[in-house]
């Protein structure tokens, strides 16, 4: 294969693979999670998408990404501590996803653009038992991950987590 061929297949690899939403995983170039401890048992935590992820999927990401680190550091579940407010907590209806910032990025030429980047982040507070998990803010990190991991893992849709009702966050037979 020649020098140019393989610098075109190579080109269109990185291009086929820049359309697709962020994977589950670290951060990188195209997205995900970093967290950084803020003292003891508070830790921020963040997680960006690209172009064409959903706030579902940011959402869904951000918050398995907390579980695991909760349960990785020792911890049975995590406090969200930041103002976030995560669904609607009308049961109701469709959950209506909130507090998911957009990046402004610098183009080439220096001038600002909104770019549609998902992005959540904010602060935890670790817990150990017992705890009573309060939908929406405060959650059983084994749980919660047990819930949103066969969401990551399994069938997606565009690339993204497919739509689902968030029942983790609502009160108990709501």
């Amino acid at each position: 294969m020649s020098k140019t061929r393989s610098l075109a297949v190579a080109l269109a690899l990185a291009l086929g693979l820049s359309a697709c939403a962020s994977a589950y995983g670290p951060e990188n170039t195209w997205g995900g999670y970093s967290e950084k401890q803020v003292s003891g048992a508070v830790w921020w935590v963040r997680f960006g998408g690209n172009g064409f992820t959903t706030p579902e999927t940011v959402q869904t990401y951000w918050l398995l990404h907390c579980a695991e680190l909760a349960l990785s550091k020792g911890y049975d579940g995590f406090r969200i501590v930041s103002p976030l407010q995560l669904t609607s907590t009308d049961a109701s209806g469709p959950p209506m996803l909130t507090k998911i910032s957009l990046q402004a990025v610098i183009s080439p030429n220096d001038s600002y653009q909104t770019s549609y980047k998902p992005t959540m982040s904010g602060t935890i507070e670790m817990l150990h038992k017992p705890f009573n998990p309060v939908p929406g803010r405060s959650f059983e990190a084994a749980a919660l991950k047990a819930q949103l991991e066969p969401l990551v893992t399994s069938h997606k849709c565009g690339g993204n987590v497919c739509p689902y009702v968030h029942t983790y966050l609502f009160p108990p037979n709501a």
